[in-house]
C-alpha cells in the first residue's frame, strides 16, 4: 500500500503485486510475513562495508554539515547585503528627488524674501502717538478701576472679619460653580 500511495496511484494494487513478487523469485527482496506482507531489500546482495569506511562517511557527513552552516551565514549575509541594496535608490529616483528638492527650495527662499520685502513697513508717526495715547488712557483705566475694586474687598472685609484673600478665593469659588451650572 505505501509504494502505491507513494506513486499517486500510477501503479495498480496487482500489478505491483506481481512486480513485488517477481523481485522476490529474483532474490532482490525478501518477504516477511506477519500479519500483512514486509518486502525488505535483500541484504546479501550489497558489499560488506568496513567500519573505516563508515568512519570516512561520518567525517565527510560532518565536513558537509559545517560547510552547509558556512555557506547558510553566507546566504544570510548575503540577503541583507541585497535587500539593503534593494532599499538604496537609483541614480535616476535621486536626480528626480533632487530636483524636487530644489524646486522646493526655490519655492521657500521666494517666500522668504517675500516676508523679508514686507518685515521693513513704516508706520506713519501720528499712528504711532495715537497707540501709545490709547494705551496710557487704558493703564490710567485698569488702576482706577483695581483701586476702586480693592476698596470694595478691603470694606467687604472689614465688614465680614476676614481677609482681602479670603475674598478672592469665595470669588473665585463662586464664579466656578456658576460657571459649572452653565456647562452642565
Amino acid at each position: 500500500m505505501n509504494i502505491i500511495d507513494n506513486h499517486a496511484g500510477q501503479i495498480k494494487k496487482p500489478q505491483c503485486q506481481k512486480i513485488l513478487d517477481t523481485l522476490v523469485e529474483q532474490g532482490i527482496l525478501i518477504m516477511k510475513e506477519y500479519n500483512v506482507k514486509i518486502y525488505l531489500a535483500n541484504q546479501s546482495q550489497f558489499e560488506k562495508v568496513d567500519q573505516k569506511d563508515l568512519d570516512d562517511l561520518d567525517t565527510q557527513i560532518e565536513k558537509s554539515n559545517a560547510n552547509m552552516i558556512q555557506l547558510k551565514e553566507k546566504n544570510s549575509q548575503l540577503q541583507g547585503e541585497y535587500k539593503t541594496f534593494k532599499e538604496v535608490l537609483s541614480s535616476e529616483e535621486l536626480d528626480k528627488r533632487l530636483k524636487e528638492s530644489k524646486k522646493l527650495l526655490d519655492e521657500l527662499e521666494n517666500k522668504l524674501k517675500k516676508i523679508n520685502l514686507n518685515k521693513h513697513v513704516e508706520i506713519p508717526e501720528d499712528k504711532i502717538k495715537e497707540a501709545e495715547n490709547n494705551y496710557e488712557e487704558n493703564k490710567i483705566l485698569y488702576k482706577k478701576t483695581k483701586k476702586i475694586c480693592l476698596g470694595i474687598l478691603d470694606y467687604l472685609g472689614e465688614n465680614l472679619d476676614t481677609t482681602r484673600k479670603v475674598l478672592f478665593v469665595i470669588f473665585i469659588y463662586k464664579n466656578y460653580i456658576m460657571f459649572r451650572k452653565l456647562w452642565d
